[in-house]
């Protein structure tokens, strides 16, 4: 009995080291998004009863604090309504414009990815 004690102390010390090697060391992606609101309106402008303009409800994200130990390739915003996704690359721009030409709720997804493709990402609600 004393015998099989031993050998399974010894296992446990001996896995227990294993943990450390199987972890991935590259790290990840520290995301920040910075915006100043998650709401806006569209303007439709009428003539006598005639629709002449809209202007768009435009927001902007900016990722200028997200971080990684890894080089970013992609900045960028995904729509859950099927709308293309807008991407930047952080080496030209680190703020991502979206804009909105019909009222309404949406659902969208900020996220960065880095080189090792590790992807974060965290949703926002537009109104």
């Amino acid at each position: 009995m004393r015998q099989i004690i031993s050998v399974v102390l010894m296992a446990i010390l001996l896995t227990s080291t294993i943990p450390g090697c199987l972890s991935d060391l590259r790290g990840g992606v520290s995301l920040v998004v910075n915006y100043e609101q998650t709401n806006g309106t569209v303007v439709e402008s009428y003539v006598d009863g005639e629709h002449v303009s809209t202007t768009n409800a435009s927001l902007e994200f900016d990722f200028s604090n997200t971080e990684s130990e890894s080089q970013i390739l992609e900045f960028g915003v995904d729509f859950a309504e099927g709308r293309d996704s807008i991407a930047v690359n952080p080496d030209t721009s680190s703020s991502v414009i979206v804009e909105f030409a019909n009222h309404g709720i949406y659902e969208i997804v900020a996220y960065a990815i880095d080189e090792n493709n590790k992807r974060e990402s965290i949703a926002v609600t537009i109104r």
